[in-house]
């Protein structure tokens, strides 16, 4: 019954036409929509008509190729069209059409997502590799009390590929019931993936739903696992001669160095599998902690941020400008405000991308090379309300108005790279048809990302280039949220109808930069702490099952003169060699995979010696935790009784 019901957006009617699936949510993953209006709506819903003006770039255009058509070919004509475009358009100069996989656009939800999911990804790999491990040494420690019943088996006329596909048969048994409580654990769990998601200004989803997708997957990953940990076991099981499993005892069949070798190595790699993940999970823990003690460029002390947008309520240009002029005014008069200020952009968020091209005097671009900066317009006094330092020249003022000469201010990189040592004030950049002038240089900062490295930065003055929503700024003397009533009471003195949204302080706001390297952590630090538990484990079950299988001989140690302290160390010893094997393997793994996110990191080396010396040390006094109960069972054994059981 919605179909031709109006719905009032911006004080604009708009007619209800259609109602998209319950699936869809638009193109955009990970960000859920309400509606849809026309693109011709544009001016209604967004400040500015931007579809007129050929210096706009905020459209991304979406296709479908058609089938067998390559994303190579299709750029390459994409290239052609923008030359012929910079030849005829002088705004479109310096411009190019980049084409995409939708998943992983710059600047979308699903690129800025995929390095949690495929950390999270690789680490529930490893764990399910290392739960496979310990599964097999499970079953070859099984095999040891069904030898006899295999060899009697096959003296009665079983195929020894027969007596395979039972073991596998059993193994997938193993596997489908694990995989089954999997999907019930995920059914009921699902809720706990909203957990990840921080309180945000845009409506980010997170959903884990049972679709069929999921479960043929989960029925793949089964499969895949039965045979991980029943097919390498099920052949050894069937591996010895029917005649010398009949005659020979439990010791002697067990003694297989084929079989003990394959334990040995299952172990090795659940150890250094947990290695990995915990090494990950240390840089990672280091990074936030970094992360959250870095310097961003700008104060992260006693600022307030507030979003306000003109264009709904109907503000032309004059009246807009009016209105800000007096917000400022009555903000900078509320008692405990030090400073207010306007700007296009919030720092460290990484929806919000300022990148233009533009051309700098006294400056020639390398062949094929495109001068991008990323940019912002800021009000008069934003560097003092942001605590920027000014390296060179001077901020903006008010007499910085629309009748002036446009003005700038630069970051350092950008003087650095594009000026070549000369003093870059009073020098010119063009952006498309308006020209620039340098008046000030501003310390580097930190613009989309907490990780980046410093890239040119143009700050441009608000006033000169008027646009309808902006980003309040504010930095107080004591706690910011103590003058959010006042700011908002201003705001209603001038127009009741305009409202005040996203009203945060600063210090909630770099809980967003920092959100990915947290997530990361937190997944890595869980996923680690269980593998490092299987590992142990593992490492405790074959370190018993030895002893057990050894007892004859260590009775005949015990009888022939060896101490209780003697034979607690040979345990031991055998625990700590297969350890010290694990670290290193595990050592040199992390050495490699830790350079792939190396990027993520902030303030610490992917090859951080404290994280890797500090997890392989964790790891051996684990290990020797481990392996003290086989220990002290052995030493503890009566050499009587030991030799009995041979």
């Amino acid at each position: 019954n919605v179909l031709g019901r109006i719905v009032t957006l911006n004080g604009h009617a708009f007619t209800v036409i259609g109602v998209a699936g319950p699936a869809f949510r638009g193109n955009e993953p990970f960000l859920s929509m309400d509606l849809w209006v026309p693109m011709m709506m544009q001016p209604a819903i967004m400040a500015g008509d931007r579809l007129t003006a050929r210096s706009s770039a905020f459209l991304q255009s979406m296709v479908r190729l058609k089938r067998g058509a390559a994303i190579e070919r299709v750029q390459a004509d994409l290239d052609v069209i923008g030359r012929n475009l910079a030849a005829t358009y002088a705004e479109d100069q310096d411009r190019s059409v980049r084409l995409y996989e939708m998943w992983r656009a710059p600047g979308r939800s699903g690129a800025a997502m995929l390095p949690g999911l495929t950390v999270a990804m690789a680490s529930a790999a490893v764990v399910l590799l290392i739960a496979c491990a310990n599964v097999a040494n499970l079953l070859l420690t099984r095999a040891v009390d069904r030898q006899r019943e295999t060899a009697v088996r096959l003296a009665l006329g079983a195929s020894r590929r027969r007596l395979v596909q039972q073991l596998l048969t059993e193994s997938a048994l193993l596997a489908a019931a694990g995989g089954a409580a999997g999907l019930l654990i995920a059914y009921w769990t699902g809720s706990l993936m909203t957990a990840l998601v921080p309180p945000m200004p845009i409506p980010l989803v997170l959903e884990s739903p049972l679709t069929a997708p999921v479960l043929a997957f989960t029925m793949i990953v089964t499969a895949l696992s039965a045979l991980a940990f029943g097919l390498a076991p099920a052949l050894q099981h069937t591996a010895s001669t029917m005649l010398s499993a009949l005659k020979a005892s439990t010791a002697s069949v067990t003694a297989s160095p084929p079989r003990a070798r394959m334990r040995r190595g299952l172990v090795m790699a659940q150890v250094a599998g947990s290695l990995v993940l915990l090494v990950s999970a240390s840089l990672f823990m280091r990074t936030l902690r970094n992360a959250q003690t870095a310097d961003p460029g700008f104060s992260t002390r006693n600022g307030l941020l507030a979003s306000i947008d003109l264009a709904p309520s109907g503000y032309d240009e004059s009246h807009g400008r009016a209105f800000y002029r007096d917000l400022l005014t009555r903000v900078r008069t509320i008692p405990g405000v030090e400073a207010a200020t306007l700007a296009s952009r919030v720092p460290l968020i990484f929806w919000s991308i300022g990148d233009i091209a533009v051309r700098i005097d006294g400056y020639t671009p390398q062949p094929n090379e495109q001068v991008i900066v990323d940019s912002s317009r800021i009000g008069s006094d934003y560097l003092r309300t942001m605590g920027i330092a000014l390296v060179e020249g001077r901020e903006f003022t008010d007499r910085d108005t629309p009748g002036m000469p446009d003005v700038g201010i630069i970051n350092e990189t950008l003087a650095r790279r594009y000026f070549d040592g000369r003093s870059p004030i009073g020098g010119r950049i063009h952006l498309g048809a308006r020209t620039v002038e340098i008046v000030g240089v501003a310390r580097d900062g930190k613009y989309t990302w907490i990780t980046e490295t410093p890239r040119p930065y143009l700050y441009i003055s608000g006033p000169q280039w008027y646009q309808a929503d902006t980003v309040l700024f504010v930095k107080t003397a004591g706690n910011p949220g103590a003058i959010v009533s006042a700011v908002q009471q201003a705001v209603r003195a001038l127009d009741v109808n305009v409202p005040l949204y996203e009203i945060r302080t600063i210090a909630e706001h770099l809980q967003l930069a920092t959100v990915l390297q947290r997530n990361i952590a937190g997944m890595l630090g869980a996923f680690g702490a269980l593998a490092l538990l299987l590992a142990m484990v593992g490492l405790y079950g074959v370190v018993a099952a030895t002893v057990a299988q050894r007892t004859p001989e260590i009775g005949m140690r015990m009888a022939l003169g060896a101490n209780r302290l003697d034979i607690a160390t040979l345990v031991l010893k055998q625990s700590l060699a297969l350890t010290l094997a694990g670290v290193a393997f595990g050592l040199a793994g992390a050495f490699a995979i830790t350079r792939l996110f190396k990027s993520l990191l902030i303030g610490v080396s992917a090859t951080d010696g404290v994280s890797f010396a500090g997890t392989a040390a964790l790891l051996v006094l684990v290990s020797l935790v481990a392996t003290y109960l086989p220990a002290r069972r052995a030493a503890a054994l009566d050499p009587t009784q030991a030799l009995r059981q041979e």
